[in-house]
């Protein structure tokens, strides 16, 4: 069984002095991905805990998995008391099975850690500091 970990961190984008706020993944605390342009789509995430599917819950800041050369989504299976994600990060073909409970949990983690980290920044604003990709900001700010 794998374990999921979702992680918020602020960033800079090359030479850009405004910092953005990406939601990161790791498996097992390996990086799901490089997340130097990459983020976390808490939508398609959140939909996955709900029912099976084909979600881009890896996408670029912009929030389109083309620009980043994302193909395919992860496909997202549900089998009794796991759930199953089928997908080809980076070109490799990989396999990861979570346990239900643990996997949804992770949503609800993430959104008290934003919550915490939110309200301590008193410099968050569109001005500066932006929450990519841009559809994230619904789940982050309430």
């Amino acid at each position: 069984m794998n374990e999921i970990e979702f992680e918020l961190k602020a960033r800079h984008f090359g030479n850009d002095p405004l910092g953005y706020l990406v939601v990161e993944a790791s498996v097992d605390n390996q990086p799901l991905a490089d997340f130097g342009q990459l983020a976390i789509d808490l939508h398609q995430f959140q939909r996955s805990v709900e029912k099976e599917g084909e979600y881009y819950i890896l996408t670029c800041w912009c929030g389109n998995p083309a620009c980043a050369n994302i193909e395919a989504g992860i496909k997202v299976l549900h089998e009794m008391d796991m759930i199953v994600w089928q997908t080809q990060i980076e070109g490799e073909p990989q396999s990861f099975q979570f346990k239900k409970d643990a996997y949804s949990a992770v949503h609800k983690n993430l959104l008290a850690q934003a919550k915490e980290l939110l309200d301590s920044l008193e410099m968050v604003n569109d001005g500066e500091l932006t929450i990519v990709p841009i559809r994230n900001r619904a789940y982050l700010r309430n």
